[in-house]
């Protein structure tokens, strides 16, 4: 039974991305309702949490033991054993290589060699182009107990494996466990608007002005008891950090406030005082529907778009946004008469989703 065996959970962890941290408390929290109860080894493909006093003592607090991406063969002697739970952002990717693949395909070796079974839950498909990434992805899903994709979009991009075409599943992202976390809180203390910045240099390049002049229109139209919070995710200097400081010397001073997380539940706070959450950044979105706000995603991404489509929300222009009349613009931010937040049925159902991800360890 699983109460009797311990987990490895392997992912983008370690601080780079609170999104992937707001993840892992989730899958955290799973686990331990599917009965694993000991200590949690945690192998992040990401930074370094003891560089983040905050984020060490959440792992501490959580009963992880946390692996570094440079531990290796600790990982693998952690992964002995163990059942292995893969999941954590999109990191059935092979963009950047074969070492993340490889990796994966290791710790299951050596879970199933030793008698555990393997999960890749709620996860991202990224590029899985190559030959070489997709024989190693083809032998992981075969290994794998449970397939669960975060989308359709993610599913599709599998089908060069049929281990993943005949058990691979659409659940939804973890993060959406957090929804379940908040039944019954007030809605009180809404003083916030969060813009969430999204840079990724592989992706393309952010059209600088049209998101200055989209955070300067919403600081103009805030009320007197609000305020705009440029909200930092990926604290990487290429991807969220240079922008974020580009963007707010780009403002009046008095414009708005750049925020960023050391820990999860610092992140959580800030969103609970979100009126709303704009972003082309997926967990921001999710995150802010789960704690209560409107959300407004932003085009540029397929997971944007899958999101949208789920919470049965329109995919919005930054250009679309400086186009509305001041009385529209602050409609869709959820400051109007009309109530913009996301559906609490499909949220409902997505954080059930979520909930199933461990399923494929039942019965042990």
């Amino acid at each position: 039974m699983t109460e009797t065996r311990r987990l490895l959970v392997l992912g983008a962890f370690g601080g780079v991305n609170i999104g992937d941290e707001v993840i892992l408390r989730a899958v955290l929290g799973l686990a331990r309702t599917a009965g694993y109860a000991g200590r949690i080894s945690v192998y992040g493909t990401g930074g370094d949490p003891e560089a983040l006093p905050a984020l060490a003592r959440e792992y501490a607090g959580a009963g992880v033991d946390f692996l570094s991406r440079w531990q290796l063969p600790a990982m693998l002697r952690a992964a002995f054993g163990r059942d292995v739970f893969i999941g954590g952002g999109q990191v059935i990717d092979g963009a950047f290589g074969i070492r993340l693949p490889l990796v994966q395909l290791l710790a299951a070796l050596a879970a199933r060699l030793s008698g555990g079974r393997v999960v890749v839950g709620g996860v991202g498909v990224g590029d899985v182009g190559g030959p070489i990434v997709r024989a190693i992805y083809r032998l992981l899903f075969a290994l794998s107990a449970d397939i669960v994709l975060r989308d359709r979009d993610s599913a599709e991009r599998l089908g060069f494996s049929a281990a993943a075409r005949a058990r691979g599943r659409v659940a939804a992202d973890a993060a959406f466990r957090l929804a379940a976390d908040r039944e019954g809180e007030g809605e009180a203390g809404r003083d916030a608007i969060i813009l969430a910045l999204r840079n990724a240099p592989h992706i393309g390049a952010v059209d600088f002005e049209t998101l200055r002049r989209l955070a300067a229109r919403i600081a103009d139209i805030l009320p007197d008891d609000m305020r705009l919070l440029v909200a930092i995710h990926d604290s990487r200097p290429q991807f969220d950090g240079e922008l974020a400081g580009n963007l707010m010397a780009a403002l009046p001073v008095d414009a708005g406030e750049l925020v960023s997380f050391a820990s999860t539940q610092e992140c959580l706070d800030a969103y609970d005082r979100a009126a709303a959450v704009v972003s082309a950044r997926m967990h921001p979105l999710i995150i802010g529907a789960c704690r209560g706000a409107a959300v407004v995603p932003l085009a540029g991404t397929r997971k944007n778009r899958a999101l949208a489509e789920r919470l049965g929300l329109p995919l919005r222009e930054m250009a679309s946004l400086l186009e509305m009349p001041d009385a529209a613009l602050a409609d869709a931010l959820g400051l109007g008469a009309s109530d913009r937040r996301p559906d609490a049925t499909a949220i409902a159902g997505l954080a059930g989703l979520a909930a199933t991800l461990f399923d494929g360890f039942a019965g042990k």
